[in-house]
């Protein structure tokens, strides 16, 4: 569905980028500092807003964030929804996995969310020893302090995320698969009548209309209140391909069933050269799409109308502002 691990636009203009694109380069790659889980928040459609001038988006590669008085910037993130509506039985036939839990259908999955992810029961198996787990969408790193730093983890660059202090143990060694039956990018379009341009949802699936399957990394974090472990997942990008371009510049890394085996193999490995060769965009044509209801556009929606096609100028049903913006941009 960026700036360092995540994939994000930030909304905002700064007058000296240059130095702003240094400040964060020398930022990226540090551990989370305890003032960066008093920064961010979530809005009712999933994107993150943090005061410009705190330290969360620039550590966490949340956005290009420059320090300023000015208010508040909104960092919108790519791949923010999906959908699954494939059942369960032809889930488990197609990864050869056990499923032990009531996979429903859903037509809007948001960050924070559970959603199913497929993964090697174990490290030293793979192939029949694969399981369809409920995880929670939106990585929590194993050293996080708090969980809230999931909310912003929801995708990885497929480019860094074997380097990057957030992913790279997950990358190693905790590395999954996430069925979806489509995803969702917006687009802008011009009002006809001369107005404010719209973003209109576009409801993206396989031509072939079997299971999309994208490349995931997981993690286990332990609640030091509860004890408990949660477990929760980040889906890998990487740059669009020609034909989803004009929508947004990055995709989802998308798995072909064949490369299945060579991503779940549980072994550590110092050479992520095979698994990296797969985080590149899919062919043109393996895709296609059309455009939906922008009742998508909350979370609180989750019907089989969501990914029924419209006409470019129709489907604003009247659910939002337009010039809200959307998750994606």
């Amino acid at each position: 569905m960026g700036r360092g691990d995540m994939n994000v636009i930030v909304m905002i203009v700064q007058p000296d980028m240059a130095a702003t694109d240094r400040r964060q380069q020398r930022q990226q790659d540090r551990k989370p500092h305890p003032k960066d889980r008093q920064v961010s928040k979530t809005s009712s459609h999933g994107a993150s807003i943090a005061p410009i001038g705190g330290r969360t988006p620039a550590r966490f590669g949340v956005g290009g964030v420059a320090p300023g008085p000015f208010g508040h910037v909104i960092v919108i993130r790519m791949c923010g929804r999906y959908a699954l509506t494939t059942p369960a039985e032809v889930l488990a036939q197609l990864f050869r996995a056990a499923i032990d839990f009531e996979l429903r259908t859903r037509y809007n999955i948001a960050p924070t969310q559970m959603a199913p992810v497929v993964r090697s029961r174990s490290e030293g198996s793979s192939g029949d020893h694969r399981e369809i787990a409920a995880l929670r969408w939106g990585l929590v790193p194993s050293w996080a302090k708090d969980a809230s730093i999931g909310s912003r983890l929801i995708n990885a660059r497929g480019e860094t995320a074997a380097e990057k202090p957030a992913f790279r143990s997950a990358f190693k060694r905790r590395r999954c698969l996430v069925p979806a039956s489509g995803f969702f990018e917006w687009k802008k379009v011009e009002s006809a009548r001369g107005g404010r341009a719209k973003k209109r949802p576009f409801y993206i699936y396989r031509a072939d209309e079997q299971p999309l399957v994208m490349a995931g990394l997981w993690e286990s974090w332990t609640d030091p209140e509860s004890g408990k472990p949660i477990e929760t997942y980040a889906i890998l990008t990487t740059d669009a391909n020609d034909q989803l371009r004009d929508l947004h510049d990055r995709m989802p890394v998308i798995l072909e069933p064949e490369q299945f085996d060579v991503w779940l193999d549980p072994e550590p490995d110092d050479d992520p050269g095979p698994r990296q060769s797969l985080l590149k965009p899919a062919a043109d044509g393996v895709l296609a799409m059309y455009p939906v209801s922008t009742r998508v556009n909350s979370s609180r929606h989750d019907e089989a109308s969501l990914i029924e096609p419209v006409s470019e100028t129709g489907g604003n049903d009247g659910d939002r502002d337009d010039s809200t913006p959307s998750l994606f941009d």
